[in-house]
């Protein structure tokens, strides 16, 4: 495999490990069951504790019972939304009030990732803060990159 394709398919395992929240070393579950390698990675990489790995395993818990409704909703909101555009004429009123509504399911999605982030982060020592951070950085550059063109402006600001 070429050196960019083997760093890019590294990058993106990588960034798929760290989209999801899970940290527990034995328990290897993520927000739909299976972190395996990726999870257990981050908490070797983090060298976390059995406590701070206990904590982490609550507040992923803790996610995923607030996150599972809202995964189930934007499932529905897609279908709705792929339903009225796959329609003779798609109602434009209609079409934009299912995409807005599904835009806002994903902000609440976001905000409960943001969260554990700040929750999970509080756990940490200064070494693994530094170590963390710079995983989010990671996962946020090459979330970015997912699809053609430029990649999206920052949310950063926000």
């Amino acid at each position: 495999m070429p050196r960019g394709k083997t760093r890019a398919f590294a990058a993106l395992a990588l960034a798929g490990g760290l989209a999801l929240p899970a940290v527990g070393r034995a328990e290897g579950y993520g927000m739909h069951g299976g972190m395996g390698m990726h999870g257990r990675h981050l908490a070797d990489s983090l060298n976390l504790s059995a406590d701070q790995q206990a904590s982490a395993k609550k507040l992923r818990d803790d996610m995923r019972a607030k996150a599972e409704p809202l995964f189930q909703q934007a499932r529905q909101q897609w279908q709705e939304l792929q339903t009225l555009l796959d329609g003779a004429h798609p109602d434009a009123a209609e079409v934009g009030a299912k995409a807005i509504a599904a835009h806002n399911t994903r902000e609440q999605l976001r905000a409960l990732r943001q969260d554990f982030d700040t929750k999970f982060s509080a756990l940490l020592n200064a070494d693994q803060l530094q170590k963390f951070q710079k995983f989010q950085s990671m996962r946020q550059e090459f979330g970015a990159r997912r699809g053609f063109g430029p990649p999206p402006p920052s949310r950063e600001n926000e």
